[in-house]
């Protein structure tokens, strides 16, 4: 469960790169817990990079 008061607001949770083509690269940390002092919904546990089979960057592409 994500607590919001929990994740910091600063930190950067990823980075994301629009190609010339439209698509778009994802490339995700995670959420910085500043209470545990760790980085939390990493990896697998963010659901697109589950379905990608734990794979970054993500492809993203618009859906029609």
């Amino acid at each position: 469960m994500i607590v919001d008061e929990d994740i910091s607001k600063d930190y950067i949770i990823g980075k994301l790169i629009i190609k010339k083509d439209g698509k778009g690269e994802l490339y995700w940390s995670g959420l910085y817990n500043i209470k545990k002092k760790k980085l939390e919904f990493v990896g697998n546990d963010f659901l697109l990079i589950k379905e990608n089979g734990g794979k970054t960057p993500l492809i993203l592409e618009k859906c029609e």
